[in-house]
C-alpha cells in the first residue's frame, strides 16, 4: 500500500450512487446507530469506525436496501463487483 491513500484505493461509484451516499450520509438509522454504538464498545479509532460507515452506507447505496435485508448471495456479490468491477482487492 506504500504510495497509495485509501481515496485512491476506494472503488469509483455512479452519479446515482453518490446522490444516495449524500442522502444517507444525513440519515441516523437504528442499524447505523447500532453499528456505532458498538464499534465504540469496542474501543475503534474514531477514524477506523468512520471508514467503516462509510463501507456500510456504499453497501446501503449499491443495493438500495437495508444491510440488514441482505442475502449472503448479495454480500458475495457485492465483494465480486469490488474485486472484479471496480479492481479493488482491500
Amino acid at each position: 500500500m506504500k504510495g497509495k491513500t485509501l481515496s485512491s484505493r476506494r472503488p469509483k461509484i455512479n452519479p446515482k450512487q453518490q446522490q444516495i451516499l449524500v442522502r444517507l450520509r444525513q440519515k441516523h438509522t437504528p442499524l447505523r446507530d447500532r453499528s456505532m454504538e458498538d464499534l465504540r464498545f469496542h474501543q475503534y479509532s474514531e477514524g477506523t469506525a468512520a471508514r467503516y460507515l462509510e463501507a456500510l452506507l456504499r453497501l446501503t447505496a449499491h443495493y438500495w436496501r437495508s444491510p440488514a435485508e441482505l442475502t449472503d448471495e448479495d454480500l458475495r456479490a457485492y465483494f465480486r463487483y469490488l474485486r472484479d468491477g471496480c479492481r479493488y482487492s482491500g
